[in-house]
Formats: C-alpha cells, structure tokens, sequence
C-alpha cells in the first residue's frame, strides 16, 4: 500500500525523526513536512495526503484546532510528549497516539493499524503477498532499525534462492 504522509510538528528533532522512519519504509512517502497548523493546512488544501502525523501542543494552531479544519475521512496519527491530550484524541477517531520520543518498533504499530484502516475490512492483509513479491523480483528484510531490499537476482541472494527452490 502506497500512503502519502506529511508530518506537523514544531520541534524540528521530532519531525526529522518522522521523516527518517518514513524514509525507512517502503511505499511510504513523505509529501512535506510541517512546522505548524497553519503551513499543514495549507499542503492539505494543495496536496494529497493520505495519512497525518500531528503534533498536539503547537503555537499558532493546535493540532486539536487543526482537525476542525481538515477533512474527517483525513487518517491521523498523533505525536506529541504529553499523555493528557490522550484521552481527548479518542473524540476525534485518530488511528494512533504516540508518545515521544517515538521508537521505530511503536511507530511501525502506528502504520500497521493505519494501513489497516485505510485499506478497510475486506483488505485485513496489506501487506504485499510473498507470492507477489518474487513475481518483482524482491523483498525487503528488516535489519539495522532498516528496511533492505534484497533482489532475488543479486549474488548475496542465490544461496537464499536455492533454498526457497529446493
């Protein structure tokens, strides 16, 4: 599943780390990367967007003010380092609250219950079926907080090759 994301957050460490991990995963793209309510509301206006990282306690624009702006069909996942607002996020349906700092494992949870929203109930799986995969010719091995994709023609997989085969 291909997922268009942008990332609003004032502190400029925690949206790096944000696009970092989205740069890490594979049919993740990072759209733009926002530094308050009113810039992210702007790029929703002019840009698809199919999934947001929005940071709560911003100035200018809250996240929580900013939801009342966006469209609601709008998946949204919220960062933020106070725990207070996660009960509030439950009235307005986000897919996920996370707490920073944000690890790779937690924020992986995120996108796997994202995909899973998106995509809906008749779609429970979103992940590319293995079978598919060897169709293109790869598949991606997690290694060194990283996502590797490993060509089934390249040297370093004909050993792995043969053993799938055999």
């Amino acid at each position: 599943m291909k997922l268009d994301c942008l990332v609003v957050d004032d502190e400029p460490n925690a949206g790096k780390l944000l696009e970092d991990y989205i740069n890490k995963i594979p049919g993740l793209t990072l759209v733009a990367r926002c530094f308050d309510g009113k810039e992210a509301l702007e790029v929703i206006r002019n840009r698809q967007v199919d999934l947001l990282f929005l940071d709560i306690n911003m100035p200018n624009l809250t996240g929580i003010e900013l939801i009342s702006f966006i469209p609601k069909e709008l998946p949204i996942v919220f960062t933020t380092a106070y725990s207070e607002y996660a009960i509030e996020s439950y009235e307005y349906n986000v897919i996920d609250y996370l707490l920073k700092p944000i690890t790779f494992n937690r924020f992986m949870k995120a996108i796997g219950k994202a995909e899973e929203q998106i995509s809906g109930p008749l779609h429970k799986k979103s992940a590319m079926p293995e079978q598919t995969m060897a169709d293109e010719g790869y598949f991606f091995v997690r290694a060194d907080k990283k996502m590797i994709k490993i060509n089934f023609r390249s040297e370093r997989c004909v050993f792995l090759n043969l053993l799938m085969h055999s």
